[in-house]
């Protein structure tokens, strides 16, 4: 008997990354955006249908420089505004997960 639900997982070290490839940047000289791994990992959780849970997990030490970035997540609004302007709204099907 199955027990719970499936879970897609997506894992990254903050760390190992400069905060440009982990956020994401704005090319100042073509304004273009260029995601990062974690707003590519959160473009794809919020195309998944609600009934799909998934997990962000950030595997590494907490860096204020990278953390502040996600506030507005980890609130109540579980928004990301990106340097870009654009926003990405997470749905209750996403959580994210931090080492402590």
């Amino acid at each position: 008997k199955k027990v719970g639900r499936p879970i897609k997982v997506h894992v990254m070290n903050p760390k190992a990354s400069p905060r440009k490839q982990l956020l994401g940047h704005m090319d100042m000289d073509t304004r273009e955006w260029f995601d990062g791994i974690l707003t590519a990992a959160a473009r794809q959780v919020v195309k998944e249908p609600l009934e799909q849970h998934s997990w962000i997990v950030c595997d590494g030490d907490v860096d204020p420089e990278w953390i502040e970035s996600l506030n507005s997540v980890l609130d109540d609004n579980r928004l990301l505004t990106l340097p870009s302007g654009e926003r990405i709204q997470f749905g209750p099907n996403v959580n994210f997960v931090f080492e402590c």
